[in-house]
């Protein structure tokens, strides 16, 4: 089952990464490799977006990209096939996951998988929105810095019931 939920973690980054750079420019690329979609959405949202909540999204997506669960499991994923076919043919080389990694796993690693998914689904959100507002806000002439720290900006009440 973590060999499942791992790769769904990775596909749901595909995902996102691709869902988000269809409403940016309405393109749709066919390929897996998280890291080269990760590049080309960095290079269209990067003006668009607060620098934290990119930088998040790609932290995450280095993570997954570069399998980094266990000293078992690095391996870079071109094709994002790594735990979806763990036996399969990269070029003329085969790789296997080694399944054992799964045994040397804690409770905190596992918590650990479950805050990942928790900050894609914050982060996608997040991102998804900042984009309209960064282009309302240049249209009112407003500069890149101010823009990202009126969106992250939180108002609270001052003298709550009164």
């Amino acid at each position: 089952m973590i060999v499942a939920a791992i790769w769904n973690i990775k596909h749901g980054i595909e995902l996102i990464i691709k869902g988000l750079g269809i409403k940016l420019d309405k393109k749709y690329f066919k390929h897996h490799n998280t890291s080269s979609l990760m590049e080309d959405l960095d290079n269209k949202i990067s003006k668009v977006c607060t620098k934290r909540d990119l930088k998040k999204l790609k932290e995450l997506v280095k993570k997954y990209y570069n399998c980094d669960f266990s000293t078992k499991t690095k391996f870079i994923d071109f094709q994002n096939l790594y735990f979806k076919y763990p036996e399969h043919d990269i070029g003329k080389k085969p790789v296997t996951l080694d399944y054992s990694f799964v045994h040397d796993l804690s409770r905190k690693d596992i918590n650990q998988f479950l805050r990942d998914i928790h900050n894609l689904k914050k982060v996608a959100s997040i991102l998804e929105s900042q984009f309209k507002h960064f282009i309302n806000y240049k249209k009112l002439g407003i500069n890149e810095k101010d823009i990202e720290k009126k969106l992250l900006y939180v108002s609270t009440m001052k003298n709550p019931y009164l």
